[in-house]
């Protein structure tokens, strides 16, 4: 299995998220192959204009994301298939602010051979060496602690720490890791150091994030018989 995970790392890569005081991820070899490189696919609604959306849709898969009440899509860190969520107020959208120093994205890649793809396959993975370094920010597997882990509703839950993340970030994040139509999504919650999210919230807001992603792309159409 790819470095694939490396997803926040390699999109943010000298990039100032503007949502969040300028927080920047960085870090992460070239190891992810996003679809857009393969595929060609593109952002193809929200980023036609500044104006924070709550939704935007990638060629790839036809998948639509979008993320929970009071979050927007940050046009200066997304692009291609990576998308980051920030506070819709921070943004400059309307509304109220809703959980501080909080950050959403989430990355679409091309699914992998059947049984990697499976949630059983993939937690398989990310309990080795190299799915724990995959997982670090400086690719370092001792610097994870995996917290918990767990399949349900047909997805990969992990609670980790990740000791490499910039001081700015709390160490302790949430991934959602699933297959929605045929492509590998990947869902990330983290916050700030100085406003880090409890295990309770996390695992909420993480849960809420992938029931919009998913209720926002639908399920595949089926062709008619007969």
């Amino acid at each position: 299995m790819s470095t694939w995970t490396c997803d926040l790392k390699s999109r943010l890569r000298g990039v100032v998220a503007t949502s969040l005081l300028g927080l920047a991820l960085a870090g992460c070899g070239d190891g992810f192959d996003p679809v857009g490189r393969a595929g060609g696919s593109s952002l193809t609604a929200g980023f036609d204009t500044l104006a924070p959306v709550p939704t935007v849709r990638l060629d790839a898969g036809h998948i639509t994301l979008r993320g929970p009440d009071g979050f927007c899509v940050d046009h200066v860190a997304s692009h291609a298939d990576f998308v980051l969520f920030g506070n819709c107020a921070a943004l400059g959208g309307k509304g109220r602010m809703v959980a501080p120093g909080v950050i959403l994205t989430a990355s679409v890649r091309a699914a992998g051979p059947a049984a990697s793809a499976t949630p059983e396959g993939l937690q398989q993975f990310f309990l080795s060496d190299a799915g724990r370094a995959s997982l670090a920010n400086d690719n370092t597997a001792s610097r994870i602690t995996l917290r918990d882990s767990g399949i349900a509703r047909n997805a990969l839950w992990l609670r980790l720490s990740d000791a490499s993340l910039p001081h700015s970030l709390s160490p302790d994040l949430w991934r959602a890791i699933f297959v929605l139509r045929g492509h590998l999504v990947s869902a990330t919650v983290l916050s700030a150091h100085d406003a880090p999210l409890d295990s309770r919230a996390g695992q909420a807001l993480m849960t809420e994030f992938v029931a919009q992603i998913r209720q926002a792309t639908g399920p595949v159409a089926r062709r008619a018989t007969g």
